[in-house]
């Protein structure tokens, strides 16, 4: 199969990443993120991440979820159910199984407190249900008048794009602690 860039920079999702600018720029180029890439991140950051990431995750399951049983479209409805399959068969036992190289159980990780982040606010397979988000997202954007809502989905957009970064701000601090708990 070949590798189908994803169309980041094209419709709606594009257009909102390009006017979120400095915020969105400040997520994607964020210590966390370049040290994860270097391969320098400390574990505990990482183990920290991962532990709330999980217990994020089955909320973003459960919207998704909620999402398709809203879906009026069969298209919709296919992209919600594709992306819950993806979080819960996919990248949750990704999670699970990097904690479990330290020592921790898929229990131990569920019975973790929520950080405040996580309250507050992702293979190949994975990068499709991101295309057919996208492409869900422009259909909606074009039948619900995403135009004439601009500057008020780009103030979500903004704000969603804050608390991920806050998202990956936990995590770093818990780098410098060895504490699970956060």
């Amino acid at each position: 199969m070949t590798d189908v860039p994803l169309p980041l920079d094209q419709g709606l999702f594009g257009r909102l990443r390009r006017d979120a600018g400095a915020v969105w720029e400040g997520y994607v180029a964020h210590d966390f993120v370049r040290a994860l890439g270097q391969g320098t991140l400390p574990d505990a950051a990482f183990r920290h991440f991962l532990v709330q990431d999980y217990l994020f995750l089955i909320h973003f399951a459960r919207a998704h979820a909620l999402a398709g049983f809203k879906a009026t479209q069969l298209a919709d409805i296919r992209a919600a159910a594709a992306a819950v399959s993806a979080i819960v068969d996919v990248e949750m036992p990704l999670h699970v199984s990097y904690c479990a190289g330290w020592g921790l159980s898929e229990a131990q990780m569920a019975a973790a407190p929520e950080a405040m982040e996580t309250m507050a606010y992702t293979s190949e397979s994975y990068r499709e249900v991101v295309r057919g988000s996208i492409a869900m997202l422009d259909r909606l954007g074009e039948t619900h008048g995403a135009a004439a809502r601009y500057p008020q989905l780009l103030a979500t957009f903004v704000a969603a794009t804050r608390l991920e970064t806050a998202f990956w701000d936990m995590g770093w601090q818990a780098g410098s602690s060895s504490s699970l708990s956060g």
